[in-house]
Formats: structure tokens, C-alpha cells, sequence
């Protein structure tokens, strides 16, 4: 697992967490590992991204689709703004 897929799980299971308890949910329950490696390592765009990653649950990818992708997205937003590249504003 690359880096950049590394800080999407982190990210993934940062969002995990709050979210479970939310629900009254164990996180793992909510969300395994094992589908928070597969989204990471899928790197979803959209919704319909989610869904199509094999690994997870239909229930899960349908009712929290957009939110994961919008994570994942909003994500990689961040980092691409910190990465160095030059295209900061100022410069």
C-alpha cells in the first residue's frame, strides 16, 4: 500500500469512528477493515465508485456511497494543496 492510500485509510477510519457511534454501531460492524483497505485502495470518485468495489457490502456501499466518496475526494483535495508541487496560490 502506497502512502497516499495509507492517509486515505487513516482518513477513512478517522470518519469511522464518529460515525459508528452515531448509529450505535460497533465501528467494525459499520465498516471492517478489510472494506475500509478496498476503498482506499479503490479510490473512489463517486458514489457509484463505491458500489462497484466488490469487497463491500451492498448495504453499506448503497447507504453510504456518497458520503465515502465525498471523503475520499475531499481527501485527496487536501493533500493535493500541501503536496509542493507549485501550484499553491502565492506562487
Amino acid at each position: 500500500m502506497d502512502k497516499r492510500t495509507e492517509r486515505r485509510l487513516v482518513s477513512l477510519k478517522a470518519w469511522r469512528g464518529p460515525r459508528a457511534k452515531e448509529l450505535g454501531l460497533d465501528p467494525g460492524v459499520l465498516c471492517p477493515n478489510a472494506s475500509l483497505e478496498a476503498i482506499a485502495l479503490a479510490n473512489p470518485k463517486t458514489a457509484e465508485d463505491v458500489v462497484a468495489i466488490p469487497e463491500l457490502k451492498r448495504w453499506l456501499a448503497e447507504s453510504f456511497g456518497e458520503e465515502l466518496s465525498s471523503l475520499v475526494v475531499d481527501h485527496e483535495a487536501r493533500k493535493g494543496n500541501k503536496s509542493g508541487t507549485g501550484n499553491e496560490k502565492g506562487q
